[in-house]
């Protein structure tokens, strides 16, 4: 966190604050269903840390905590149609047992027409990659699934 006192510091404990609240106690993640559970404490720790600045005395519980998986949110809002399939079938986006590929790197593609982006697998950009297919599904203004689906690509296979 930034130093109390200073402008900055407001700026983003007021911020941070403001992020939390509008969160919502909603965890947002791409896959790695094998460390929710440790998600989930990580994320109420934070979340306590920083309504402490409130003198808020709210207690965050990880099982109160609404699990959104965004592969099934993306999967849902934009690659379950015709337009995605067609781009898959058209740049051979389709893995060898033919299904449609459902991966953040192919449905970035899809989203920004970069054929050949390729996702350089490090922390920080399949988080700034995951959250702009997060943001698209979100302007979309459809329904979001909260929770867990497994195999959520057997979704949009003919």
């Amino acid at each position: 966190m930034a130093q109390e006192g200073t402008e900055a510091g407001r700026y983003y404990n007021e911020s941070a604050i403001e992020h939390i609240r509008n969160l919502g106690k909603t965890m947002i993640s791409h896959k790695r269903f094998d460390i929710i559970e440790k998600l989930k404490n990580y994320f109420c720790e934070i979340s306590e840390t920083i309504l402490k600045f409130e003198n808020s005395t709210e207690k965050i519980k990880p099982e109160n905590i609404e699990y959104i998986d965004v592969w099934n949110v993306a999967i849902d809002i934009i690659m379950n149609n015709n337009s995605y399939k067609s781009f898959c079938r058209e740049n051979g986006f389709i893995s060898e047992c033919g299904n449609y590929k459902t991966s953040a790197e192919i449905c970035y593609r899809f989203l920004t027409n970069i054929i050949d982006f390729d996702e350089s697998h490090t922390a920080m950009d399949d988080c700034e990659i995951e959250k702009e297919i997060f943001m698209t599904c979100v302007k979309r203004k459809k329904k979001i699934e909260k929770g867990i689906v497994h195999n959520p690509w057997r979704k949009i296979q003919d």
